[in-house]
């Protein structure tokens, strides 16, 4: 199955997890770009603004083009319960063009990724085929390829 990981991250967690996904899968790895960064504390409040009135924002051209995949993995920063806003517009802009959407949410342990696929299914219509928490920790401590390989066997 040709896989497509697509994913923003502003800290590093996010780029470690599809990094790791990307390599043990043999997949495409696309990073999105925000056109204005979200950097230091400024970037961060702002960010957290943008992600609570899911306000779209400008990302750059992706290099790669979802309809040549067979599933698009997207993963996110969870920004006050909801995906980050480049990701938000991914799927705005190229969710039609997905066979079949994956979603890896990266957060804290009492985050509920639930709510970021909810929020991402009724505002975009997606059907989005699985969901799945990891936190900082996890991705820090290389949790994350065992815990795939335990979810993949049930």
């Amino acid at each position: 199955m040709k896989t497509l990981i697509v994913y923003y991250s502003r800290t590093g967690s996010c780029k470690s997890l599809a990094t790791t996904i990307s390599e043990a899968m043999n997949s495409d790895c696309e990073r999105l770009l925000d056109v204005h960064p979200y950097r230091g504390p400024l970037g961060f409040l702002r960010g957290c603004f943008v992600a609570v009135r899911k306000m779209l924002t400008n990302i750059c051209p992706p290099q790669f083009q979802p309809r040549e995949y067979d599933q698009v993995i997207l993963i996110t920063p969870i920004w006050v319960g909801r995906a980050a806003p480049a990701i938000r517009n991914y799927v705005d802009q190229y969710s039609d063009m997905c066979r079949k959407l994956k979603l890896f949410v990266v957060g804290m342990k009492h985050d509920t990724e639930g709510r970021v696929s909810d929020d991402l299914q009724s505002s975009f219509g997606l059907n989005i085929d699985n969901t799945v928490l990891f936190t900082s920790s996890e991705i820090r401590k290389g949790d994350v390829l065992e815990r795939l390989k335990s979810m993949s066997a049930k």
